[in-house]
């Protein structure tokens, strides 16, 4: 069944959810005319969205358009990863305990460089994974510098404070927003999605999907320049 993530009062097929594995789905909804929503973008809309339509962002979670890659302990942390963009049937995925994580070459690790990517060390990681937002002396703070630094590069443009208050007020939870890794040795780089965990489960995200998921679920936002009939089909603007 899908998701109506579109409002009453918005152009019809805005949004549009592509549940299924991402290998399959991601190279659909390219083909659709969407561009799938990355962390930022679905953490803005979870805030924002229209009444009817805010408790299905709320109560979902979504594979986002960002990714981490790992190598020996490392991770870069990529906003609108390219190469998960471009995956396809074609793609060379790990199998067995890696089973999911898209297989990249020395060379596309190096190239991972920018000011989209954040870069950790092993350090770094364990000293984020599996901590979160949690409230210290009566403020709501991150639980160390690199879970704020986390959430500052996947958040970019939203007001992470503004967001962080939502989640606590909305869940009533004091342990929001915890980060997760793929922990796993790998000797050579590969590539995961993040996933944005349910906001009313307190707003979890985790660097370890896998993007042969049967459960996953990406959302596509329609691309300017697109107007959509009613049945949810595409027509470019001549």
């Amino acid at each position: 069944m899908m998701l109506r993530l579109t409002g009453e009062d918005e152009q019809v097929g805005t949004y549009q959810d592509f549940p299924g594995r991402p290998l399959e789905q991601m190279p659909r909804l390219i083909t659709l005319g969407y561009q799938p929503m990355s962390a930022t973008d679905l953490m803005a809309r979870q805030i924002s969205a229209p009444l009817d339509v805010c408790l299905a962002w709320a109560s979902q979670p979504f594979y986002t358009a960002d990714a981490a890659a790992y190598n020996k302990g490392e991770v870069k942390i990529v906003l609108n990863a390219t190469l998960l963009r471009d995956i396809s049937q074609n793609s060379k995925v790990c199998n067995g305990s890696h089973k999911g994580a898209l297989i990249l070459s020395d060379k596309q690790w190096r190239e991972l460089q920018g000011e989209d990517i954040l870069h950790l060390s092993a350090e770094e990681m364990r000293q984020a994974h599996d901590h979160r937002y949690i409230y210290q002396r009566g403020i709501l703070e991150p639980a160390n510098e690199v879970v704020e630094k986390v959430w500052r590069h996947l958040a970019k443009n939203v007001d992470l404070k503004k967001y962080a208050q939502i989640v606590a007020d909305v869940t009533g939870s004091k342990r929001i927003m915890g980060l997760t890794f793929d922990l796993h040795d790998y000797r050579s780089p590969v590539l995961r999605p993040w996933v944005m965990g349910k906001l009313l489960e307190s707003s979890n995200v985790h660097g370890d999907g896998s993007i042969v998921d049967r459960e996953g679920c990406l959302v596509g936002k329609a691309v300017d320049g697109n107007k959509f009939t009613t049945n949810g089909g595409l027509e470019n603007v001549i």
